[in-house]
C-alpha cells in the first residue's frame, strides 16, 4: 500500500480572522492603541498590551499566542 501524502494546510487554516480585517493580521499602523518609541531597538509599541518590540506588535502577539491581536481598535482619522 503506497503511503499517503500529508495534506497541505495554507498558512491561516484554522485561524480565527482578526476583528475589522478577514483573514489577516491587524495592521497595527491603522490601530489607536500602535505608537512609535522612537527607540532604534525597539520601534513599535502597543499601549493596550503595554509593551515595545523591534517587530509590529501584531506579529508578536501572533508569534506569542497564535492568535490574533484582540485589542485592534480602528484610530480615528482626520
Amino acid at each position: 500500500m503506497p503511503p499517503v501524502p500529508p495534506q497541505r494546510r495554507g498558512p491561516r487554516q484554522g485561524v480565527a480572522p482578526a476583528p475589522g480585517i478577514p483573514g489577516r493580521d491587524p495592521v497595527c499602523r491603522l490601530c489607536a492603541h500602535y505608537f512609535v518609541t522612537w527607540v532604534q531597538t525597539t520601534p513599535h509599541g502597543c499601549r493596550a498590551l503595554g509593551f515595545k518590540s523591534r517587530q509590529v506588535p501584531s506579529t508578536e502577539v501572533r508569534r506569542n499566542s497564535g492568535e490574533a491581536c484582540r485589542y485592534f481598535t480602528p484610530a480615528r482619522r482626520g
